[in-house]
């Protein structure tokens, strides 16, 4: 069975303010408890008539102090509460025992003490401003309105004792939380080496992999131009000794093989690129250029099957020149038209818009696909994350985390406007004035 600590059962357990909260909540406590047991066990004619009936007061309120801070993680109407109690206590204090030359300077010093490692360095002003005024008011009271003190019943030697008493009170107070978060401290710090231990082991098992990836992709290259160039030999030399009604079959055929071997390369080079994203080795070369006539070129060469009809690029705003990386531009276009292609069922060809904006150039792939989720644009640019709609579909999940990561070189935004079953937009806004440049 699972021992229960009853003094930490007390004090709760917070994720913020840890130590302050524990401190207050058993501060609280230990108050509503102390007054109650008071009123309810001390006999009447030890305790004078007034402290007895603000005995019940000061119970309820430290009680409603500690629920909000215990239960409800209220921190700052329950430090407010405590420092009302506290107040209340002390006026009373000044006023029966005998004034400042009582009790009242100890009485004072001990919460002051122990509200410092309450209030938070903020709330220091507030704090001081308070205290201050407080003592001042107790000043003034003494010399204009003496005649509200009670004649003092505490002689010295008990004066002494009630000193004592308090001061050994504040100090185990702050002594024994201090030393548990000198505790928590030492256990956070474990913690954290033993995460930063942990992150350490997974940077290098991520350079692992990711040359591993380089690797076999890098391998993959040879074999499959291999493949290709024997297919096509293969496929010339089968040719001359087909007769006429076979050669088609056999054409369709072969182009299947030449699509499967362009598919596999094109995702070798997107896991090449990835891999290079992973550990910063992509090369930015930008270079100042036409934009209408690169994207005009891109979309030229683009290859489409017989049946898809391209639509010519449109052009909006004032013609400027602009600074880029024609690979890596090429490539996130590339991406962005395949993906237009793969999830638009009946295979049409998106709008791409050239926007020339008054500070940025905005790139728009704009098409009549399948759409995406509201609910999972968020994660749409991150590396292996494909949307619920789109797991029929072949495909990765790298393309899009490349696009986002090339635009970022480019000190660009790239974002997404969809809506599920109609069609998505995506933009990529590339500054005209542009940091890398500038340096």
């Amino acid at each position: 069975m699972k021992r229960i600590n009853v003094f930490s059962f007390i004090i709760g357990t917070y994720e913020e303010k840890e130590l302050e909260f524990k401190m207050m909540s058993g501060i609280l406590f230990f108050v509503s408890l102390a007054n109650a047991l008071t009123y309810f066990l001390v006999p009447v004619d030890q305790i004078s008539e007034i402290f007895r009936s603000l005995m019940p007061l000061q119970a309820l309120l430290s009680g409603i102090g500690y629920v909000l801070s215990r239960f409800y993680k209220k921190y700052t109407p329950s430090l407010f509460i405590l420092t009302f109690v506290e107040a209340l206590s002390i006026f009373f204090d000044w006023k029966e025992n005998g004034g400042i030359k009582g009790t009242l300077p100890l009485t004072f010093v001990t919460a002051f003490l122990v509200d410092m490692h309450l209030y938070s360095r903020k709330q220091y002003p507030f704090f001081l401003t308070g205290s201050l005024f407080y003592l001042g008011l107790f000043i003034y009271l003494e010399v204009n309105y003496s005649h509200w003190l009670a004649p003092s019943k505490i002689d010295v030697v008990s004066a002494t004792i009630h000193w004592v008493q308090m001061l050994l009170f504040t100090s185990t107070v702050v002594f024994l939380f201090k030393r548990n978060e000198e505790r928590r401290q030492n256990v956070l710090l474990k913690k954290e080496k033993e995460l930063q231990v942990a992150l350490d082991k997974e940077r290098e098992l991520n350079k692992l992999k990711n040359k591993f990836v380089a690797m076999v992709s890098h391998q993959f290259r040879t074999p499959m131009t291999i493949i290709h160039s024997s297919s096509e030999i293969v496929d010339i030399t089968v040719k001359k000794y087909l007769p006429e009604n076979v050669k088609e079959r056999t054409d369709k055929q072969f182009q299947k093989i030449y699509v499967a071997i362009s598919r596999i390369t094109k995702m070798m080079e997107k896991v090449l690129n990835f891999g290079k994203m992973e550990t910063q080795q992509i090369k930015f070369s930008p270079i100042k250029s036409d934009p209408i006539t690169f994207l005009t070129e891109v979309i030229e060469s683009y290859p489409v099957e017989d049946r898809v009809q391209k639509v010519p690029l449109q052009i909006k705003g004032t013609y400027r020149e602009l600074a880029f990386d024609p690979s890596l531009i090429e490539q996130c276009i590339i991406n962005l038209l395949n993906n237009a292609l793969k999830f638009d069922p009946e295979r049409r060809f998106p709008l791409v818009i050239c926007d020339f904006r008054e500070k940025e150039f905005a790139l728009h792939v704009q098409d009549k696909g399948i759409g995406i989720p509201s609910s999972e644009i968020n994660n749409l640019f991150s590396p292996f994350f494909r949307a619920n709609n789109a797991k029929n579909h072949s495909g990765t999940g790298i393309g899009l985390a490349l696009v986002k990561h090339f635009t970022d070189l480019h000190d660009g935004i790239v974002s997404v406007d969809s809506k599920e079953g109609q069609g998505t937009t995506f933009t990529i806004a590339l500054p005209y004035e542009q940091i890398h440049l500038q340096n």
